[in-house]
């Protein structure tokens, strides 16, 4: 599972922050500031010194994907990968995940590198636990839990599969006067449904497609990823 439940800004928007920081503090081009004298003593204990977030390891992604997305039609768990091969052993390195040769500690920076591979991850492995899903039995399946045999969804299984994904991904349960958290994500799953009816995609097949965007937007958000 994952090491969040806080709210927090867009991965893609935190490298953009940094930057304009930087600048900001370090390319000012006002006079110098002397400082004369000191601070005021001040009594009694310091407060506590915040924590600044990071995101997941890759080891600790790695091991978060596998318990998300269960396992696939032959029962073994999914990865992300492309024939057999898991990229994570390959690009893990290029992630910032240590050899213990020249790399013994991994940074655990979201920055834009991180972004653009867990785009390519999200979309591989929600395509992975769709194609499973087609080949189970409703009782069995990650992403379109709550459907009968025919694959049909009322608007309390719609609801009853948002809070289920909710949870499976972010350990969290959404609150019952959360609507809208309850409305982003549904929209998500009806926008994604609605474009795949378009191009012929009928019943569940349709709904494989709706559930596979909510997929990738939990899988995506930072809250899967930093803590």
């Amino acid at each position: 599972m994952t090491l969040s439940n806080q709210k927090r800004l867009p991965l893609a928007c935190i490298g953009s922050l940094a930057v304009a920081m930087a600048a900001a503090v370090g390319c000012s081009s006002g006079p110098d500031v002397v400082m004369v004298g000191s601070a005021p003593e001040v009594e009694g204990e310091a407060p506590p010194v915040g924590r600044q977030s990071a995101r997941m390891t890759v080891d600790q992604l790695n091991r978060s994907l596998t318990a998300v997305a269960g396992t696939d039609a032959a029962g073994d768990p999914i990865q992300w990968g492309f024939s057999n091969v898991y990229d994570f052993s390959d690009l893990g390195p290029i992630l910032g995940d240590p050899n213990y040769i020249r790399v013994t500690e991994e940074p655990a920076i979201p920055n834009a590198l991180y972004v653009k591979f867990m785009r390519d991850v999200a979309s591989n492995v929600c395509g992975q636990m769709r194609d499973a899903d087609a080949a189970k039995t409703p009782q069995d399946r990650v992403l379109l839990r709550f459907s009968d045999a025919a694959g049909q969804q009322s608007e309390a299984d719609v609801e009853d599969n948002i809070r289920y994904l909710h949870l499976r991904f972010f350990g969290e349960r959404i609150a019952e006067d959360d609507a809208e958290t309850m409305e982003a994500i549904r929209a998500v799953f009806q926008t994604a449904t609605e474009q795949a009816k378009a191009v012929g995609a009928q019943g569940e097949e349709a709904s494989l497609e709706g559930w596979t965007a909510v997929c990738v937007a939990l899988m995506t958000s930072p809250s899967f990823h930093i803590y």
